[in-house]
């Protein structure tokens, strides 16, 4: 059972696809100077591997993986690291996720701006967050200069 559940995460992530806006999107970010980074739960060996079959290790200025972090979202913890490794300070960074508890709940107490992307899997929090449909809506905000520049 063991090598079954081993082989599964393995080849889980040579299925991952990016949702159609997200890489765009984010070369427009890397294009304005936005920094950016990741911050995921889970083992580093598949989300390392999730994110280099997305093509997002190119666009990324930093990756927290939980497993060698050794610290979980929704704990604060994680955030602060992820906002200190971008050079990035708190009211100018911001947390987009799909996970009203460990996503959404965890930035807002860190006091990141916080939005939520909607997602069929979750329920919307009931904290209170911004809420998109698709990464790509944030766009606009790029030309604000409301996101931390590198």
């Amino acid at each position: 059972m063991a090598r079954l559940h081993a082989d599964f995460w393995t080849r889980f992530a040579l299925y991952t696809r990016p949702f159609p806006e997200v890489i765009d999107t984010l070369r427009h970010f890397r294009n304005a100077g936005v920094k950016l980074g990741i911050v995921t739960n889970g083992s580093a060996v598949v989300q390392q591997a999730k994110i280099e079959q997305l093509g997002l290790s190119t666009l990324i200025d930093a990756v927290l993986i939980s497993e060698r972090e050794g610290v979980r979202k929704p704990n604060p913890e994680i955030f602060h690291r992820a906002v200190a490794r971008l050079g990035a300070g708190i009211s100018r960074t911001w947390f987009i996720g799909d996970n009203p508890d460990d996503d959404v709940a965890g930035a807002v107490v860190v006091g990141l701006r916080t939005f939520w992307r909607e997602c069929p899997d979750w329920a919307p929090p009931t904290i209170a967050c911004e809420v998109i449909r698709s990464l790509d809506e944030l766009l606009p905000l790029v030309s604000d200069g409301q996101l931390h520049r590198r």
